[in-house]
């Protein structure tokens, strides 16, 4: 505890230490495997030399570390959120649903056809389908076959046998409330998480949006440098703000100009 003064107290009593507060997170690592096939005909005509065995295999691998790295950027931010909210309009049927704008993701759902994906109410599964094609412009998610008889407004969309057994992603951590890997928001008041919504449904991402946000965390005791995820459509809001408001120097050339930059 600080003890405060006046001037010319000389020796003054202080007061009793507090002792302070640390809290141990428990955290245990989630696994996540992809499993490819390929035929015994393929692999037998490639006995060749090593050079045709590789030709043979590395597109199946290549394949299979991108596609890997792409779920586990997804689990990285929605682990354990699920990536999807069906929408109430158009109302969603057994095959044919809307996710709704503010659950949209592009990047998740760009090239998903065979994607087995669950639909769930709260903690019940409600039946499981799988991706015929995806809209990207109108959120509009068609499935094969019978689809899921039940899906409904509200319901979440989680990856296939997922439930239950992903990691927590950046966006359930950023809603904690409560108790998160053994420790509780609710005795640690800066183990909550911390939200700032756009000031209006629909406006444009911008570096005053951003600050102010990042002023929430900055009440809290944020004192290190800052890393914005964004989507590619927020962030060609942010490039053209910036591109618009750019002030130059006496460095400054009529002979030569730049623009866009890979960050900001």
């Amino acid at each position: 505890m600080v003890t405060y003064e006046g001037s010319d107290a000389g020796a003054f009593e202080l007061n009793n230490a507090i002792a302070g507060s640390v809290k141990q997170a428990s955290i245990k690592g989630n696994q996540i495997v992809l499993r490819s096939a390929m035929s015994y005909e393929s692999i037998f005509r490639s006995q060749g030399t090593e050079q045709a065995f590789q030709e043979t295999t590395k597109y199946v691998i290549q394949n299979m570390m991108d596609s890997l790295f792409k779920k586990l950027e997804v689990e990285l931010m929605y682990g354990q959120d699920g990536i999807g909210v069906l929408d109430s309009s158009p109302a969603p049927t057994a095959t044919s649903f809307k996710i709704t704008d503010a659950e949209f993701a592009s990047g998740i759902w760009a090239g998903s056809r065979g994607m087995k994906i669950d639909l769930y109410n709260g903690v019940t599964l409600v039946g499981t389908g799988t991706v015929q094609r995806v809209d990207l412009t109108t959120k509009i998610v068609t499935l094969q076959g019978v689809g899921v008889v039940g899906a409904a407004a509200g319901h979440k969309i989680y990856p296939f046998n997922a439930y239950g057994k992903q990691m927590l992603g950046m966006k359930k951590i950023m809603e904690n409330t409560g108790v998160m890997f053994g420790i509780d928001a609710a005795q640690y008041e800066l183990w909550e998480g911390t939200q700032y919504a756009l000031p209006g449904a629909g406006d444009v991402l911008s570096f005053a949006v951003v600050q102010q946000a990042i002023t929430k965390g900055v009440e809290k005791g944020l004192d290190k440098d800052c890393v914005v995820l964004c989507n590619p459509g927020h962030w060609d809001d942010l490039l053209t703000e910036q591109a618009a408001t750019r002030m130059y120097d006496s460095s400054y050339s009529s002979n030569k100009a730049e623009n866009g930059a890979k960050s900001i």
